[in-house]
Parts: structure tokens; C-alpha cells; sequence
């Protein structure tokens, strides 16, 4: 091999390093300014009292509102209204749209819940969530159906320890499905 022909495979050498060094630098730069949405987040539980992203994320009823519209938004984009006319009295709703999840308040404290739509992802703390069916929900907590609902298949499950998860059918049987969960206090017209 020739000199020259040694000078220029270490010029390559050093050019396919120095082009690893910047690949490297890209891909840090790349992980740095990645977005936070990227990042797992911990599921959002339902619970009967409230809500959690769990460890020091939970929010109990009487929680204050801005704290949780915080949370939500890591998740996406959230819509707030409001309805004066709520049989419970005016209230607030913020809503994830993303999982058809709205967050009900009255004089800016969480006071309830609502869960619609086709997300399967939010869940209760025993695994239930829009989808399940109507066998895996007597399984995981007892029920109480409602037979005068005038608004669907309707059940309820009281907590010994304190509120309770209601929801919404989509038949009779054991293999119906929850078409919707809800908590504390709605905005319900019966």
C-alpha cells in the first residue's frame, strides 16, 4: 500500500468518524426536543371519589380545578363549557375529547365525572372501561340495575367506603357491553 493510499483511507476514517458525531449529536438534539406528549404517560384511573394519574396525581372531590385541567392537558387538548341548568345546580365540564372524558365542577371544585365514547384505555381501578362486558362488570364489583332509568340500561355500584361508579349498557345480557361510566355528581336531565 502507498503512502497515498494510507492518507486516504485515514481521511475516510476521520470523515466517518466526524459524520458518527454528528449522527450522535442529531439524535441527543432529536431525544431533547422531543415533546412531551411523546412520553408515557400513567393512565388516568377512574375512581368512585375522583380521579388519579397516580402517586401524588389524584384528585378527589373538592380537588381544584386548574390542577386538573393541568393534568388533562398532558393528554391533549381540552374543551370547557358550562350548562346553568344542570338539576344539580350550574355547573362547569372539562373535557378531553381525545378519551370522551368530561370532568364535572361546580364553583371550580370536582364534583363528578364522565365517561363516553369508544376509548378502551381509561379505566376503573378494578379494569373496567368502556367495552367491558356486562359479566366482567358483576365479576370485578357488585351492581345494582336501575329499572326505572329513563335513560338506558343504567347501573350502579356503591362503595362501602364511599361513592360509587354508575354507567350504561348496551343490552340485558351478560354479554352486553359498558357504553359509558360516570361518577359523582352530572348534569343528567331524567
Amino acid at each position: 500500500m502507498s503512502f497515498s493510499d494510507t492518507a486516504t483511507i485515514f481521511v475516510l476514517a476521520v470523515g466517518l468518524l466526524t459524520g458518527c458525531a454528528g449522527s450522535s449529536d442529531e439524535t441527543k438534539n432529536k431525544a431533547a426536543s422531543q415533546p412531551e406528549a411523546d412520553i408515557q404517560l400513567a393512565p388516568i384511573i377512574l375512581l368512585p371519589n375522583g380521579l388519579s394519574q397516580g402517586g401524588d396525581h389524584s384528585f378527589s372531590y373538592g380537588a381544584d380545578k386548574e390542577q386538573l385541567v393541568v393534568m388533562l392537558q398532558r393528554f391533549g387538548p381540552v374543551d370547557q363549557n358550562a350548562n346553568e341548568e344542570c338539576g344539580a345546580g350550574p355547573m362547569d365540564f372539562v373535557t378531553l375529547s381525545s378519551a370522551g372524558l368530561s370532568v364535572n365542577f361546580q364553583d371550580d371544585k370536582i364534583v363528578g365525572w364522565f365517561l363516553d365514547g369508544t376509548i378502551t384505555t381509561l379505566k376503573t381501578e378494578e379494569g373496567i372501561g368502556i367495552g367491558s362486558t356486562r359479566a366482567e362488570l358483576e365479576k370485578a364489583m357488585t351492581i345494582e340495575m336501575q329499572p326505572d332509568s329513563t335513560l338506558g340500561i343504567e347501573f350502579y355500584a356503591p362503595r362501602p367506603d364511599g361513592g360509587f361508579i354508575g354507567g350504561f349498557l348496551t343490552g340485558d345480557g351478560m354479554d352486553a357491553k359498558v357504553e359509558s361510566l360516570y361518577a359523582g355528581t352530572n348534569c343528567f336531565f331524567r
